[in-house]
């Protein structure tokens, strides 16, 4: 080879992974590619993808990605109308650049018809900036084309926990926006979807006596990044309803 092929492949070649996101990628394909073998209790990630998916796991497909995988869900999509209504309003509204963060964590068998506008979800580590709606978050959700769940590899020690834990919170919000038809341009709506995220996530395994306080800080922290003004008094308007509502996990 000579020195100008290989100079030509030195700029062709995609820059080499941190550590720190390598290690994210082969925790996040690990994780992933375990969740329709989970054979003891089943994983809040796989509660939610087989709900999203109609109910059969194996109706996911999974493909390892450079920086991360991609999820194959057979079933109709409706977040194009919701998330590009989401994303106009943050054009409006948020000073970033596209793609366009949605929600934030804080710190078939052969009957069914074939959809027209499948479902699929691009699960990636990436280095997060430290502005705009992402600047206080651990992982957020960025849409509409493509759905991607972004895990913040230089703010997570990216241990299968802490992963498994991200997934949950994201893919709540997913779910909310393709089964519950939550339009998350609204403050409210995201408060009432930001509660359940960290009911389902982060606060998941907190003591009973402290859920509650728990679940309403996480979800201030969280909606105060994409309404500042409003956040608290939006989260307040919803936590009753919302803190009770366990969809899909009191369906199991």
């Amino acid at each position: 080879m000579t020195s100008t092929e290989e100079s030509e492949n030195a700029t062709t070649r995609p820059p080499s992974l941190s550590p720190s996101c390598r290690k994210c990628v082969n925790v996040l394909q690990h994780l992933v590619s375990g969740l329709a073998n989970d054979k003891s209790e089943e994983s809040p990630p796989l509660t939610l993808l087989k709900a999203i998916a109609g109910g059969d796991p194996n109706r996911l497909r999974v493909e390892k990605s450079r920086d991360g995988v991609v999820l194959y869900l057979p079933v109709e999509t409706t977040q194009p109308n919701l998330l590009r209504k989401w994303t106009k309003f943050l054009d409006d509204n948020v000073n970033i650049e596209p793609p366009r963060a949605i929600a934030t964590s804080a710190s078939g068998s052969s009957t069914e018809s074939t959809p027209t506008n499948p479902l699929s979800i691009e699960l990636k580590c990436r280095k997060c900036s430290t502005v705009g709606p992402e600047g206080g978050a651990r992982a957020f959700l960025l849409g509409p084309t493509p759905l991607s769940v972004v895990i913040c590899h230089n703010r997570v020690r990216s241990d299968p926990e802490e992963l498994s834990e991200i997934l949950t919170h994201e893919l709540v919000h997913l779910y909310d926006v393709q089964k519950l038809k939550l339009d998350l341009q609204q403050c409210e709506n995201l408060a009432y979807s930001e509660i359940r995220a960290a009911k389902a996530a982060e606060c998941r395994n907190t003591f009973s006596q402290l859920q509650s306080f728990c679940v309403k800080q996480k979800a201030i922290c969280a909606t105060n990044n994409l309404f500042p003004s409003q956040g608290r008094n939006c989260v307040q308007k919803v936590f009753a309803r919302a803190f009770f509502d366990q969809q899909p996990f009191n369906e199991k």
